[in-house]
């Protein structure tokens, strides 16, 4: 027993009044049984099963019964930054969960957790200040001092033996190993002690000692501080007493070490919970390691309250990496194929569009538009046709993963494009304010000077006191939300009083370099767009994006294209219709067409009303009477009407 967390602050009266603060019911007895256990365990939770309503109640249930000594709280860790503030929006309703978003507690992503309590205070003993911890700010410092002209037998090698050429440097990672008690060089293009190796250690080090680092070598820095401070964990474990980790089948390997490390000998109860079928973050077609979530003992939270019986049996046929019936108690839903050939590609959105407007209802529609999901943005080198996204809508432009000019205003732009829709404003604002957390950490303080400044709060813990800088920092939100940004003089009278802001927020001086003002605060003109709002014949106008940028989502109705898969081989949804028909096993495909059944199952469970699939008459055909036998709609995209 958690003797921090006595039984009677679990009892089914405490839980049902705690669930009406949070307007949730509790019906499941897998429910149950996940939030009276106190001890460790793993919740395997299936899409739509309100996962994460159920960690804000149990959190709250957590706070108000909490004994521990002062100084010792709850953790709570996640894999992004947009869950884990969906958590602390939650918490707020409740006034025991929102103790939970102040000291001694700790709520916040794997990353953040790892540069707060090892990663950091490593580098602080070390006379180190931390002037930016960004891949892309660690590119261009690492390309810029491989070319200053002291590393000759580095550029030599790498001209004549290495095609991976700077990339080696750009993308360079540390990593640690016990027996060496130094850091080392993770995967590097030379043998150790070649002279090459050397010099590419000596670079790597120079950056390190200017305080400019890559996400991942912040967990090397962390595991070395343990080895060398073997204390901090047990001093991590009574301190936390409680760890629970929520969308735990995005864990890397790295992260997953590390917290096993940390949490997983005993001294700490550490609960975890996820959805293992919804790991498609994987580094390779066939995963480097098994992830260690969920373990044998897992509980199953199999019910969705999303969709009802139809969708669920499909996402069941595409569970691959744990079998699991996922059983549908939502909206019956509707399942569609729209089959098109060369001449129609263009009508596949539109006929889906009318799809929607016939199959949900208007008011649903009108509150949540249609979704169109492909795996695939970008068309690539592909000779495949479709194979992205832009294929079936040439209109659409996808955030680049890298932005070399004008990032804030990227984000802004899709955060103001999300806006427009009612039901995305929280994500919208919430997205954005995460954009610039980021960019404070590159436009800040001499990286000569000691870091002694305060962290940039998430959104949910800004104050709202008017005056103070919290509440300057939403209305700085807001105005950001709702400006017309389309000439430079807008935008800079917009942005002039951020790195003031900043500095109010964080007690850091923050001033932008050249550098940094062009590639984060540049102007850049927008891009035009399509019309918006309703398709000329009255429906509303479906909204595009990847099924990867769609994780988390809860669409009225989806459509997911056929695409190329990720090395432009064969169409991505050939090897899942068989499955979606009942036939055949997802552990059966190769590796290739295994991660592309994981996305598709991530893109089936998204809807709650219609689902539907676009496949080209060619590969359709021998599946078209099977479907229909199944109760699919089987609708042909017609060629645009003739004026």
């Amino acid at each position: 027993m958690n003797t921090h967390l006595p039984p009677h602050g679990f009892t089914r009266d405490r839980v049902e009044r705690h669930a009406r603060l949070l307007g949730l019911s509790v019906d499941l007895p897998e429910q149950w049984a996940f939030l009276q256990d106190t001890s460790s365990l793993h919740l395997q939770a299936a899409p739509g099963s309100g996962k994460t309503s159920l960690v804000a109640l149990k959190l709250s249930l957590i706070a108000d019964a909490w004994t521990a000594s002062p100084g010792q709280g709850v953790c709570v860790l996640s894999h992004t930054n947009t869950a884990t503030e969906e958590i602390a929006q939650r918490l707020t309703a409740t006034p025991s969960g929102r103790r939970l978003l102040h000291y001694p507690h700790f709520l916040g992503t794997i990353q953040t957790f790892v540069h707060t309590f090892l990663a950091m205070p490593n580098l602080r003993s070390q006379g180190i200040a931390v002037h930016a911890v960004d891949d892309d700010t660690y590119a261009t410092h690492a390309e810029r001092l491989y070319r200053s002209g002291k590393y000759y037998t580095l550029r030599g090698a790498l001209s004549n033996k290495h095609a991976q050429g700077i990339g080696s440097i750009t993308t360079c990672t540390y990593t640690f190993d016990p027996a060496g008690a130094q850091l080392q060089l993770l995967e590097a293009p030379f043998k150790a002690h070649t002279k090459s190796y050397a010099e590419l250690l000596d670079l790597k080090e120079t950056l390190r000692l200017r305080g400019i680092l890559r996400y991942q070598d912040m967990f090397a820095l962390a595991n070395q501080h343990l080895h060398h401070a073997p204390v901090l964990a047990a001093a991590l474990r009574s301190r936390f007493p409680f760890v629970l980790l929520d969308e735990m089948q995005d864990t890397e390997r790295t992260q997953q070490d590390l917290l096993l490390r940390l949490f997983g000998s005993g001294g700490s109860v550490m609960q975890c919970v996820g959805d293992i079928n919804q790991r498609i973050f994987a580094a390779s077609d066939k995963d480097a390691y098994t992830p260690w979530f969920p373990d044998a003992t897992a509980t199953d939270l199999p019910v969705s309250q999303r969709f009802g019986t139809d969708i669920g049996r499909v996402a069941s046929r595409l569970t691959g990496r744990r079998r699991q019936e996922i059983r549908g108690v939502g909206p019956a839903g509707t399942l569609a194929l729209i089959v098109f050939d060369d001449s129609t590609l263009a009508r596949v959105i539109p006929t889906f569009e009318a799809l929607a407007a016939e199959t949900v209802p208007a008011p649903i529609l009108a509150a949540d538009p249609p979704r169109v999901l492909g795996s695939r943005a970008d068309p690539g080198k592909s000779k495949l046709h479709p194979r992205a996204i832009t294929c079936y809508d040439p209109h659409f432009t996808n955030a680049p993963a890298k932005v070399t000019q004008g990032r804030l205003i990227a984000a802004v732009r899709r955060a103001q494009h999300l806006r427009a829709h009612g039901d995305r404003i929280g994500r919208a604002t919430t997205d954005l304010w995460d954009t610039i957390r980021e960019l404070s950490h590159l436009i800040t303080f001499d990286p000569n000077t000691a870091s002694t400044g305060l962290p940039l709060q998430p959104l949910s813990r800004l104050d709202r006191t008017p005056g103070q800088p919290g509440h300057r920092a939403r209305h700085v939100l807001h105005s950001l939300l709702t400006a017309a940004l389309d000439n430079p003089e807008a935008w800079n009278a917009a942005t002039s009083t951020l790195p003031g802001l900043l500095n109010d927020l964080t007690q850091v001086h923050h001033q932008p370099n050249d550098a940094i003002r062009d590639t984060w605060l540049g102007f850049t003109p927008p891009v035009p767009e399509p019309p918006s709002g309703q398709r000329p014949s009255g429906n509303p106008r479906a909204l595009l994006g990847t099924i990867s940028g769609a994780k988390g989502e809860t669409h009225s109705a989806t459509l997911v294209l056929e695409c190329a898969n990720r090395k432009g081989t064969k169409h991505d949804l050939v090897p899942v219709l068989p499955l979606i028909l009942g036939q055949g096993r997802v552990e059966d495909l190769s590796g290739l067409d295994r991660y592309c059944a994981q996305l598709a199952f991530v893109a089936v469970t998204r809807p709650r009303h219609l689902l539907a699939l676009a496949i080209h008459q060619d590969r359709a055909y021998p599946y078209t009477d099977a479907f229909r036998a199944a109760g699919w709609l089987v609708r042909t995209a017609e060629p645009p009407p003739t004026r």
